[in-house]
């Protein structure tokens, strides 16, 4: 089994690489625009120029999103000892194993895979305040709590 402590550091570095990639893309896109010359068919110009303008609002929202997701991550108390599903918890099951963190998604760490999740997703809701032991049903499949961490 690994440590939430590995798990965290993952993810926050999976967020910095993509980051980092993102960042880069912008960067481009920005010297792209910039050194766009205005041809003589002015229109295509403009749409090409509108075009260029909505790429980069949409890597802006990705580069925010990332960066609210790199937030949360270094919100997680690690020292801390967690007995229940909660924001933090590293959370084991009989289905899958679940970091209640931020809406990443699925990982894979160690050739196991991990749902990276916020707490306000339905599956995190059903599950919040059990303890290692308790279960639960969802979507008709029972869910035991194994671990908590």
């Amino acid at each position: 089994m690994f440590s939430k402590s590995k798990i965290v550091s993952h993810c926050s570095d999976q967020i910095k690489n993509k980051l980092d990639q993102l960042n880069q893309d912008y960067q481009k896109l920005t010297e792209s625009i910039a050194s766009e010359t205005k041809s003589s068919a002015g229109d295509k110009y403009e749409t090409g120029r509108e075009m260029m303008n909505q790429e980069k609002n949409k890597l802006l929202d990705q580069i925010g999103q990332l960066r609210k997701q790199s937030d949360a991550l270094k919100k997680i108390n690690q020292a801390s000892k967690i007995n229940s599903v909660q924001f933090g918890a590293l959370v084991n099951t009989n289905q899958a194993t679940y970091l209640m963190a931020t809406p990443f998604g699925k990982i894979t760490y160690e050739g196991e895979v991990i749902f990276v999740i916020s707490m306000t997703s339905p599956i995190a809701q059903q599950l919040k305040g059990l303890k290692a032991g308790d279960s639960t049903t969802w979507q008709q499949k029972e869910i035991k709590i194994l671990t908590v961490e």
